[in-house]
């Protein structure tokens, strides 16, 4: 019987490290995270990072995303960054209700970039992850057909590290929802999450909302801002879906993956021609 692989919680937890230790380890995994230009492959390993405002329900896109890479023979690993945030800090926040559970993992997810003084401290986190996974999971040092599924990047310097390390094996994909569908969307979750009793959901959910935004008041002391930033982060995307349309949202992922893995019978859309032109 094959040994199951630990946990990154167990390994986190074994390891006794403070969060800023976490961070500076993890960063010692990105150079040999940075494939060689000299070793094409054919199957090359694929890391997609997801960027979803706070009441966009990202399910159907992971879903999809899963289901697609599946039937091109990929592994696929979803990694919760929300997750890796709670391991570092010891927490479990799955009890309280929603408006507290994601204000609380906000609040993690912004100690950890101000502690570390790093934009993209998430990031090296979900980098490290994919490392371990691909080692002591998947027992692959060469990674061929690995898909990972980072869910989700709230920080543009997340994504910066992300292209610098994987280069043209990342991409980006951003899901978009009108504000009013998310703050309703995000109400409808305090209030079930609190079993009907959600006393003033509303506000809470658009307190929630404008947070996840852009979080102004955090800096480095060098002009950099550290707390979430998903304003900066979701223009920087490879692919744009609706996340209000799920057939529309599924066929959208399953273009963009016939076009990456070189259909040659697709031609590019009007929005798709633009993309590439800016």
């Amino acid at each position: 019987m094959a040994t199951k692989a630990p946990s990154a919680k167990v390994v986190a937890q074994k390891s006794g490290k403070t969060p800023t230790a976490r961070v500076q380890s993890a960063k010692k995994t990105v150079s040999s995270e940075i494939p060689s230009p000299l070793t094409p492959r054919e199957h090359p390993e694929l890391v997609f990072g997801l960027v979803g405002p706070v009441g966009v329900n990202l399910n159907p896109v992971i879903s999809a995303l899963t289901k697609e890479l599946k039937e091109l023979s990929y592994r696929v690993e979803v990694i919760r960054l929300s997750e890796m945030i709670e391991e570092v800090f010891g927490s479990d926040h799955s009890k309280e209700p929603e408006d507290k559970r994601i204000a609380k993992l906000m609040d993690e997810g912004t100690r950890l970039r101000r502690d570390s003084g790093r934009g993209d401290a998430v990031a090296l986190l979900g980098i490290a992850e994919i490392k371990r996974l691909r080692e002591e999971k998947l027992h692959d040092s060469v990674g061929e057909r690995n898909a990972y599924i980072l869910r989700s990047l709230k920080h543009p310097h997340e994504i910066e590290t992300l292209r610098n390390v994987y280069g043209k094996g990342f991409f980006l994909i951003s899901v978009y929802s009108p504000r009013e569908m998310r703050v309703t969307a995000m109400a409808e979750r305090i209030s079930k999450s609190l079993f009907g009793n959600g006393h003033k959901a509303r506000s809470k959910a658009e307190d929630l909302v404008e947070r996840d935004e852009l979080e102004e008041s955090l800096s480095n002391g060098h002009d950099t801002l550290l707390g979430q930033d998903v304003r900066d982060a979701f223009p920087l995307a490879d692919l744009f879906v609706d996340g209000r349309n799920k057939s529309k949202l599924e066929a959208q992922i399953s273009r963009f993956l016939q076009l990456l893995f070189g259909n040659v019978f697709l031609t590019p859309t009007r929005d798709e021609h633009g993309m590439y032109h800016a």
